[in-house]
């Protein structure tokens, strides 16, 4: 029998073909490898593709959903349902939203900025000159020491913050947000019109105002160096000098 199969193997090379005991060895391995053999690993094919096309199917689903979210949106905006007026409240979610973009894009674009020492400690011409600005330029809509109420603080949205007991926003941001102000909240762009010195003056004055009473913000502003910001703007606590009413051509 060996002398046999070697002769059969002979053979088996002779031909190009392999012995069958080679075949059913590779047959073996074939099955072990594949998990199954004959028609089974010809059925397991088909699930395998299924499997791989689910995620194009969620993919799809989620398309559909952001096409028709997004033409359901395009369709409340242009429908003008949206109330816009400024003594209704803009929807939680909407609210939030814009205050965390503020509050993000303010401290992105003030990353940069040098405070300069003496704001902390800020001399008293420094502090006379912010009290002035202050009184010309926001106490109207932040109000003061004293001032409680006005119209423009209570006619616009969002409610301007209040001031009278200081303010906890760092110097860098709040002397940003002075000098460029705040897309659509009524807050304007003073350093168009302003020098930065100026507005570096408002925001020491601002870090100091906490605790003060109506009496020393009176005095602070009667004191502040006249100058035209305090001609064109209704000045509170202070009856202005006879001559300032035609300094400059007025």
């Amino acid at each position: 029998m060996p002398a046999c199969a070697d002769a059969c193997s002979v053979r088996a090379r002779a031909s190009g073909r392999l012995p069958r005991s080679a075949l059913r060895n590779f047959r073996s391995v074939y099955t072990l490898t594949n998990g199954s053999s004959g028609s089974g690993s010809h059925e397991a094919e088909p699930a395998r593709l299924r499997q791989k096309g689910v995620p194009v199917k969620v993919f799809a689903r989620i398309l559909v959903v952001l096409v028709l979210a997004g033409g359901v949106s395009g369709w409340y905006v242009y429908s003008g349902r949206y109330d816009v007026g400024a003594d209704v409240p803009h929807m939680q979610f909407v609210a939030r939203t814009l205050h965390r973009v503020a509050d993000h894009s303010v401290a992105y674009h003030a990353r940069g900025i040098q405070v300069p020492g003496n704001v902390a400690n800020p001399d008293s011409a420094m502090l006379l000159h912010g009290a002035g600005q202050y009184a010309a330029m926001c106490s109207g809509c932040h109000l003061a020491p004293g001032i409680t109420k006005s119209a423009l603080h209570e006619g616009l949205y969002p409610r301007p913050p209040r001031f009278i007991r200081g303010t906890d926003v760092p110097a860098a941001e709040f002397f940003w947000e002075t000098k460029h102000g705040i897309k659509d909240t009524g807050m304007p762009a003073w350093g168009t019109s302003h020098s930065d010195q100026e507005l570096w003056a408002i925001v020491a004055f601002v870090e100091h105002m906490h605790g003060m009473t109506p009496a020393q913000y009176r005095d602070l502003v009667t004191r502040a160096p006249m100058d035209s910001d305090m001609l064109d703007l209704p000045m509170p606590f202070r009856s202005m000098p006879a001559h300032a009413a035609t300094a400059g051509g007025r």
